[in-house]
C-alpha cells in the first residue's frame, strides 16, 4: 500500500482541529473510503478482532465498526457502502453467541450479507490469516499485543468504548514501526480521546430489525423476550403508561447495591414517590418497570410464600439474600437497627404493599421471570388507568438491540451501567 495514505489522513485532522468543518471531517472518510473503493486485493478484505472474554459492551463496539463500513452511505456520509468480505475473527463459543445475539443479519450462522457486504465469523486459530490485508479493527482488545501481526494486517485500529481500559493505537504490520498512540496525537484530540462517543448504527439502538430477529433461528425464548419489549415500547402502551428500562442491579454489582431486591425497592420506591408524595400528582401515568438484569438465585428465596422478594423489602422486611445484616439486626447491632428502621420506616410509608400483601389491589405488581406476552399484557391491563401503581418486570437479559431500545424508549430515565450504556445514552438524548 502506498506510504502517503496516514499523511493523508492526518493532514485532514490537522484541517479539522483548525477549522471545525464538516467539509475536512468528509476529506478524511473519503481518503479512507478511497481506500477501501480501489478493488485492490489488499482491500477486498477487512478483519475485525473480539477480544477473548470480552463484555458485551466491548463486541457491540466493534460490531458497530462493522456496521459503520457495510450499510449503504447516508446523508451525513458516516458509513462507507463497503462490498468486500469482513472477517470477524473471536475465540470461544461465549464470543461467538454474543456476536449471533448482535448480528440478527446471520443469525445462528457463521456468515452471510449484511447490506453489500459479506460477513464471516471466523474462530480464530494460533497462526495468522495467511494473506495480507490493509486494515484491521477492534474496539474490544485490551490485553493481546501484536494485533497488526495476529490479524496479518497493514494498519490496525484499536479503539476502546467510551472510557474503556487498553490500548487507543494505530499498529502497523511493518517491522520496528512504532504504533501511534491517538491519546497523544493533537489531532484527534490527545487525552482527550478515550472520552469521545461512537455514532452508533440506529439498527442497534433506535430502529432494531425486529422481524429479522424473529426470522432468525433463534431459541424460543429469546424471540418471546423480544415480543414482550416490542410491544411495551409500542405507541398504544406509552401514550398511557409510563415506562423505565433498568440494568444494573446485579447482587455482584456492588457500586450500586449488594442485593438485587433492595437494589429493585430502591429504583421502585423512586417512582412510587413521583407518583404520589404528600398528594398524588396529576400527570403521573401507571408504570412499568422492566428489568434486564439476570438475577437467578439472588431473586428467589422470599421470606413471604404468598410474596416476592420485592415486595418483601417494600413492605418493610429484609430482602431473601440480607442473611448477614439480618443477623446484625437480630445481635441488636446498634448501627444495623438503626439502619434498617430507618429504611423500613421509609418503604412502608409508600403504602406499596398490604400487611398481608394483595396482588389484586397493592400498588406494587410483580410479574414473576419467563412470563410470556399474554402474561404480559393482562399484568398491563390491570394497573390500566391507576395513576399510582407499578408492574416490575424481571425480564432478564435479551438482544442488545432490543435493550437498547428500550432504553431510547424509556419515558422515565433508565437505569444505566457500563461504557457501552454511555455511548448508546450519547446517541439517543
Amino acid at each position: 500500500m502506498s506510504g502517503d495514505f496516514l499523511p493523508g489522513i492526518f493532514g485532514a485532522l490537522s484541517s479539522t482541529t483548525k477549522e471545525f468543518s464538516a467539509d475536512a471531517v468528509g476529506k478524511q472518510l473519503d481518503e479512507f473510503k478511497k481506500r477501501l473503493d480501489d478493488e485492490s486485493d489488499e482491500n477486498k478484505v477487512v478483519r475485525l478482532w473480539i477480544e477473548p472474554d470480552s463484555a458485551y459492551g466491548h463486541q457491540w463496539s466493534t460490531v458497530n465498526i462493522m456496521y459503520r463500513l457495510a450499510r449503504p452511505v447516508g446523508e451525513q456520509k458516516l458509513e462507507f457502502g463497503y462490498a468486500g468480505t469482513i472477517e470477524v475473527y473471536y475465540t470461544g463459543s461465549a464470543e461467538l453467541a454474543g456476536l449471533s445475539a448482535l448480528i440478527p443479519e446471520l443469525g445462528v450462522k457463521t456468515s452471510g450479507k449484511v447490506d453489500g457486504a459479506t460477513v464471516k465469523l471466523i474462530d480464530f486459530a494460533q497462526d495468522p490469516p495467511a494473506s495480507a490485508v490493509n486494515f484491521g479493527f477492534t474496539a474490544t482488545a485490551g490485553a493481546t499485543v501484536g494485533l497488526a501481526e495476529k490479524l496479518n494486517v497493514n494498519y490496525c485500529l484499536r479503539l476502546q468504548p467510551f472510557g474503556g481500559d487498553g490500548p487507543e493505537q494505530i499498529e502497523f504490520l511493518e517491522d520496528g514501526k512504532d504504533p501511534v498512540d491517538l491519546t497523544k496525537t493533537a489531532e484527534v484530540g490527545g487525552e482527550r480521546f478515550p472520552r469521545r462517543l461512537y455514532t452508533v448504527d440506529e439498527s442497534l439502538y433506535a430502529k432494531p430489525a425486529w422481524q429479522t430477529f424473529l426470522d432468525a433461528g433463534y431459541p424460543q425464548e429469546d424471540k418471546t423476550k423480544l415480543e414482550i419489549v416490542r410491544y411495551l415500547v409500542s405507541d398504544d402502551v406509552l401514550k398511557d403508561y409510563q415506562l423505565q428500562a433498568v440494568y444494573g442491579l446485579r447482587a455482584e454489582n456492588v457500586d450500586f447495591n449488594q442485593n438485587a431486591a433492595f437494589g429493585a425497592a430502591l429504583v421502585t420506591a423512586a417512582v412510587l414517590r413521583w407518583q404520589k408524595g404528600k398528594t398524588s400528582y396529576d400527570k403521573a401515568k401507571p408504570t412499568i418497570i422492566v428489568n434486564f438484569d439476570d438475577f437467578g438465585s439472588t431473586w428467589t428465596g422470599s421470606t413471604n410464600t404468598d410474596n416476592d422478594a420485592l415486595t418483601d423489602v417494600l413492605a418493610g422486611d429484609f430482602a431473601p439474600g440480607e442473611i448477614g445484616f439480618k443477623l446484625k439486626v437480630d445481635d441488636g447491632d446498634r448501627d444495623a437497627k438503626v439502619n434498617f428502621g430507618r429504611r423500613s420506616e421509609f418503604f412502608k410509608q409508600l403504602d406499596a404493599v398490604a400487611d398481608p400483601p394483595n396482588p389484586d389491589t397493592d400498588r406494587v405488581r410483580f410479574l414473576p421471570a419467563a412470563a410470556t406476552l399474554d402474561n404480559v399484557k393482562t399484568a398491563v391491563s390491570d394497573i390500566a388507568n391507576n395513576q399510582t401503581a407499578v408492574l416490575f418486570i424481571p425480564l432478564g437479559s435479551t438482544f442488545p438491540a432490543v435493550f437498547n431500545n428500550a432504553m431510547a424508549k424509556s419515558s422515565l430515565p433508565p437505569i444505566l451501567q457500563g461504557e457501552r450504556a454511555a455511548d448508546i445514552a450519547s446517541n439517543f438524548g
